[in-house]
C-alpha cells in the first residue's frame, strides 16, 4: 500500500533529532508518511543510509556533498555543517547501497564568497559522474545559481536519467522551470510555500502553479524551514502535510488528489518499488 504522503527531502539523520528521533519517526509513520534522508556530506550520507536500513520501507537515503560543505583542505568534518572532500570510491560504495535512491544533495550555492564557481563545477560534475555510474536520479541544491546549474546540466545531459531527479526546494521562476522540465526534472516544495512572500523573495506559489501536476513533489528539508503553523519550531517529516494543504489551496486541487499524485511522482522519480 502506498503512503499518504512522502517527504521527498529531509535530514532526519541529523543530530537535531538525537534526543527524540524515535518519537519523530513514530509521528511520521502514524500519519502514513515516508521520507527520504538527504546527505550533505559523507558522514550524514552514511548516517542516512544506516537509518534507512533499519526499515524495510518508509525511509530511504541519498548520498552527496552540499556545496557549502565541500573542501579540498583538511578542515574538520561534522555531520550537518562541516566540510568534506569528494572521495569517488567512498561515495560510489555508499551510492551502491540498496536503500540509496538518489545522488545529492549537491549543486551551486552563491551565498558567500567561500566557494568559487570552478570549485563548485568540479564537485557538480563528480556527482553527475557518480549518478550516471549507479543509474540513480539526482537531487539538486541551487541558491542563486540557476544559470550555472543549467549550464552544467546541459553540458552533461547524456549522464541524466529520463527521470533526471529533483530540483530541491525550488525557488526559481517559470522560465527556469521550463528548462528544467525539458531536462526531465521534477520539483519539490517545502515550508516556504506556506509563508508570506518576501518583497524581494521567490514566488513559490507562482512557480508551483506553472508546473504540471505530475512533476510536483513535497518536502520539509527538516529540521529547517518549518511551515507557518509550526514556525519557530524544529521541522520534521510529519509537517509535510501543511505543505500539501497550502499547495491544494494554491492549485485549487483537492488535497487527497494532490497527495496521491505527489506520492506517485515521488515513487516514480526515485524508483521506490
Amino acid at each position: 500500500m502506498n503512503p499518504y504522503l512522502i517527504d521527498a527531502h529531509s535530514h532526519l539523520q541529523f543530530p537535531q533529532y538525537e534526543a527524540d528521533r524515535e518519537e519523530v519517526i513514530k509521528r511520521m509513520f502514524d500519519k502514513n508518511i515516508w521520507t527520504i534522508c538527504a546527505g550533505s556530506n559523507s558522514i550524514s550520507s552514511e548516517w542516512g543510509i544506516a537509518l534507512a536500513e533499519r526499515f524495510e520501507k518508509g525511509i530511504y537515503a541519498t548520498v552527496g556533498i552540499h556545496p557549502s560543505h565541500s573542501t579540498e583542505t583538511d578542515e574538520p568534518l561534522e555531520v550537518d555543517g562541516g566540510y568534506d572532500k569528494f572521495d569517488y570510491e567512498k561515495m560510489l560504495a555508499l551510492a551502491s547501497r540498496k536503500k540509496v535512491v538518489g545522488i545529492g544533495e549537491f549543486g551551486f550555492e552563491f551565498f558567500d564568497d567561500k566557494k568559487t564557481l570552478d570549485d563548485q563545477r568540479i564537485l557538480f560534475d563528480l556527482h553527475l559522474d557518480l549518478a550516471n555510474e549507479v543509474k540513480k536520479p539526482v537531487v539538486i541544491h541551487c541558491r542563486n545559481g540557476y544559470e550555472e546549474t543549467l549550464d552544467a546540466l546541459y553540458a552533461n545531459r547524456e549522464k541524466l536519467l529520463p527521470e533526471a531527479g529533483i530540483m530541491h526546494f525550488y525557488s526559481g521562476d517559470k522560465e527556469y522551470a521550463r528548462k528544467f522540465l525539458d531536462l526531465g526534472f521534477s520539483f519539490t516544495f517545502g515550508g516556504a510555500l506556506t509563508l508570506p512572500k518576501k518583497a524581494d523573495g521567490a514566488d513559490f506559489a507562482e512557480a508551483l502553479a506553472y508546473l504540471p501536476q505530475d512533476r510536483i513533489l513535497f518536502e520539509t528539508d527538516a529540521p529547517y524551514v518549518a511551515p507557518k503553523k509550526y514556525r519557530g519550531q524544529r521541522n520534521e517529516p510529519a509537517f509535510v502535510e501543511e505543505v500539501l494543504l497550502k499547495a491544494s489551496e494554491v492549485l485549487q486541487v483537492p488535497a487527497d488528489v494532490l497527495a496521491k499524485s505527489s506520492v506517485e511522482n515521488t515513487l516514480r522519480v526515485f524508483n521506490l518499488i
